[in-house]
């Protein structure tokens, strides 16, 4: 997890804790926003190594593309 995930978790969740009624954060501790952002981070960093993996794959394609030889016909 990183710093800027922990920072767009937590706008997430203060985002989500303005829309609730005043009755449903009083039901609502912090330490279920916690566990909220927590699930947030965990999210984001999911995605992101689903993303690096897939640049990573393309990036191999390209370098075997590039240095595979050229036959000329």
């Amino acid at each position: 997890m990183t710093q800027t995930h922990q920072q767009v978790a937590d706008s997430i969740v203060d985002h989500f804790r303005t829309g609730l009624s005043e009755s449903a954060r009083q039901h609502i501790d912090s330490e279920h926003f916690a566990r909220l952002a927590t699930l947030i981070c965990g999210a984001l960093s999911a995605e992101q190594t689903v993303a690096v993996d897939l640049v990573e794959e393309l990036l191999g394609k390209l370098r075997a593309r590039v240095e595979a030889p050229q036959l000329e016909l």
